[in-house]
């Protein structure tokens, strides 16, 4: 009986561990803990607009968005002070520099960063529309992705956060 019970926690832990690991790998079977777990949903309720991110496996939120009409990957970083696109996401959206122009030091986890100052005429979140959004932009090889900060965020009207669901908030504009 004590032998039965071995193996059946044996396999029950097998069969958790294989369910964890698998839910980090994206569809080509790589390895990405920091995968979205599904795309953002957009709902109009009670006249707001809101925007719902799930967390993916590593607790992050990401979404899509159109940065002057390029696509964007974002994750949501709370701790960065601004909008900061890579160089090359900066660069499908129309933006360029010359490396003279990155001059802004920032203080990171990782050290200083020296970074680039600009503006997105436009950021789409699905139906959602910032226009005028100050941005930085740091070069590919000091940042792993493209991060939506604090001032992206505060151009919503509120932001609500769970450990599972991020929502993002903005008062429809009047029918009529």
């Amino acid at each position: 009986m004590r032998e039965r019970a071995g193996f059946y926690a044996v396999a029950t832990l097998a069969v958790v561990l294989l369910f964890l690991a698998m839910r980090g790998f994206d569809s080509r079977g790589h390895w990405n803990p920091a995968r979205e777990v599904e795309p953002a949903r957009f709902e109009t309720v009670d006249g707001e607009q809101r925007i719902v991110l799930r967390a993916g496996p590593s607790g992050h939120f990401f979404f899509q968005a159109e940065a002057n009409g390029a696509p964007v990957r974002f994750m949501v970083d709370t701790g960065a002070s601004y909008v900061t696109l890579t160089e090359s996401d900066a660069e499908r959206a129309g933006l360029r520099f010359s490396p003279e122009d990155f001059t802004l030091r920032f203080e990171t986890a990782n050290g200083a960063v020296y970074a680039a100052g600009g503006t997105l005429d436009e950021l789409r979140i699905g139906d959602a529309v910032i226009r005028t959004l100050a941005v930085v932009v740091v070069p590919d090889d000091k940042l792993g992705g493209s991060l939506f900060g604090v001032n992206g965020l505060n151009r919503f009207d509120r932001r609500e956060t769970t450990r599972d669901e991020l929502v993002l908030t903005v008062e429809a504009a009047p029918q009529g």
